[in-house]
């Protein structure tokens, strides 16, 4: 195709892919540098949510016929409104307390945002201001700062993805660690996802990502 206009935009990240840098302008390899380069450039300015735009005539698309699966949307926020909501609640009640609530799969200590970060229902910039207007002190480490950290987090891992593109195509970041034998146990595997013991103390975490619980880690 010719003549079509490819425009590309930063949106699902606080600050752009190299905007946050080494001394010697290379990609941070380690978090902590990095979060802490992140928040100081946070002081600086807060990223702007900027307004959505008004809504345009788009040609038909053929309907699309797919599997349907029960949709439990407790779990899952489909629409902006109710990711705000939740965003909201999350960010006034349990953020504070993220830190030591998250890793219980029976507590609601999670915001279980990330299906509405990974396509795009809420941007890391809303969540971001949203905590900040809650918790002003989250950037000097105060309530609110653990969650802070998963979104850098997240932040870290879409840069590292631009500098190193393999991490998205299975590849490791660590090369040695490509030499690494793996075990391969179908049936091992199969219970691992279903959360049913394989090593113990992992369970109960691996066990939240079936349904209904719905994944504790990151940002969820």
């Amino acid at each position: 195709m010719r003549d079509v206009i490819c425009q590309g935009f930063d949106d699902s990240v606080l600050l752009p892919p190299g905007s946050v840098l080494t001394g010697g302008g290379e990609m941070y390899k380690v978090f902590t540098p990095f979060k802490n380069a992140f928040i100081r450039r946070l002081r600086d300015g807060l990223p702007a949510c900027v307004a959505a735009p008004k809504p345009r005539q788009a040609p038909p698309l053929p309907e699309l016929y797919y599997p349907q699966t029960p949709f439990d949307g407790l779990l899952f926020a489909a629409d902006e409104k109710t990711a705000l909501a939740r965003l909201r609640a999350f960010c006034q009640q349990a953020a504070a307390d993220y830190e030591g609530q998250r890793d219980f799969p029976a507590v609601e200590g999670t915001s279980r945002l990330s299906p509405c970060l990974a396509i795009g229902v809420l941007s890391p910039r809303q969540c971001l201001h949203r905590l900040l207007t809650e918790h002003p002190a989250a950037l000097d480490g105060g309530a609110g700062a653990t969650w802070l950290n998963e979104l850098i987090w997240r932040e870290f891992y879409r840069h590292l993805m631009v500098y190193y593109p393999k991490l998205c195509k299975g590849r490791p970041f660590t090369a040695w660690t490509d030499k690494v034998a793996w075990r391969a146990e179908e049936a091992a595997l199969q219970a691992w996802q279903r959360g049913r013991p394989v090593f113990r103390l992992l369970m109960p975490p691996c066990a939240s990502l079936t349904p209904p619980a719905g994944c504790i880690t990151g940002c969820a």
